[in-house]
């Protein structure tokens, strides 16, 4: 009773342990044990015995809820755990089961996580790897489910994220075959955010180490309709604008990142485009330190969307109160400025 570990990377230590072992000639059997992982309590069951050539054999089960499973500096990641561990008798030992994802966030640069080129284990997907001797060997299969559980909330990028996953292999070189969805969120430039239509990061069995990106993301500028389109290995994108009324990639790019527009429709002052970057990067770093996320997916602010009858940039804002009831505002194409109650029937 009360018993603790170090620190155990990269989750952390198991506090508050208790447990009752009984123990019968080259058998033992743990009746019940459970200890506090991250604050919440995790559970083994199961027995251990030793053969005849005095090799263990053993068979448990690991259970627990909102565990977690990563703590680094950025990343938080936590699950419902329901593992089996078993090993022996000139078995492989393995680790089965299944992992529900729970609330977890992302704060970091993206292209951090990226896989490069020539990798170890550890620095490309699944990004981890144990190299200690014989746990290196052990085989793996686990199923990893996850609805909207990711909260990312990186430079220029904001969203949630689902995951499908089957974690195969062993644990000195694992395999997540499967794919993660992005379920909303937007791409964020100095001068426009684009909301993600559709977004989803595969790894397949025949190039398991290498992400492939499909993406798509959409605003509307300047009275402009743009599309953008990420396609491709994650260590190497393909990036493409099209709008409507055309343009060029290049002129789409020059709009939303420096404000320059086509044929001199709206001109900036340099003023105005230093105030805009400063915004940006004000946003950036409150949602990196400390913003609240539920806040930020209430508020929506959108400017520059089309160019008034006086040349000036609409503005729309909108503040949800509750999921279907909130409040709007904005100054529209014709200069007049509107505000009022928006009730959502449905969403999509």
């Amino acid at each position: 009773t009360g018993a603790a570990t170090r620190p155990l990377m990269p989750v952390g230590s198991v506090q508050d342990m208790n447990a009752r072992i009984e123990f019968e000639d080259r058998r033992a059997v743990l009746e019940e044990f459970r200890g506090r992982l991250g604050g919440e309590w995790v559970r083994v069951a199961g027995e251990i015995s030793l053969a005849s050539d005095l090799q263990p054999v053993f068979d448990f089960t690991i259970q627990g809820s909102n565990l977690p499973l990563t703590r680094q500096p950025g990343l938080i990641i936590r699950g419902d755990v329901d593992l089996a561990v078993r090993g022996g008798d000139d078995e492989t030992p393995a680790i089965t089961g299944e992992l529900t994802m729970r609330e977890s966030v992302v704060i970091t640069e993206l292209r951090a996580m990226a896989p490069v080129a020539v990798a170890t284990p550890e620095r490309r997907p699944p990004f981890f790897s144990v190299n200690q001797e014989p746990f290196s060997e052990w085989v793996i299969d686990i199923d990893i489910r996850g609805d909207r559980f990711l909260s990312v909330r990186a430079p220029g990028f904001r969203g949630r994220l689902s995951a499908t996953f089957n974690l195969r292999g062993t644990l000195f070189e694992p395999q997540a075959i499967g794919e993660v969805r992005v379920d909303g969120g937007g791409i964020r430039f100095p001068f426009a955010t684009m909301r993600i239509n559709q977004g989803t990061i595969t790894l397949s069995q025949d190039n398991p180490y290498r992400p492939q990106l499909f993406i798509t993301a959409s605003t509307r500028l300047f009275g402009y309709d743009l599309n953008m389109e990420l396609s491709g290995p994650a260590d190497d994108p393909m990036l493409e604008f099209t709008s409507h009324p055309p343009l060029s990639s290049e002129a789409i790019l020059l709009m939303i990142t420096a404000g320059e527009l086509p044929l001199g429709e709206l001109q900036f002052t340099g003023q105005q485009k230093a105030t805009k970057l400063a915004l940006y990067i004000a946003q950036n770093l409150f949602l990196e330190f400390g913003g609240d996320d539920d806040a930020t997916e209430r508020l929506t602010i959108r400017s520059g969307e089309n160019i008034s009858e006086q040349g000036r940039e609409t503005f729309y804002l909108e503040y949800m109160f509750w999921p279907r009831v909130g409040v709007v505002g904005e100054y529209d194409r014709f200069d007049a400025f509107n505000a009022g109650l928006k009730w959502k029937f449905f969403s999509r």
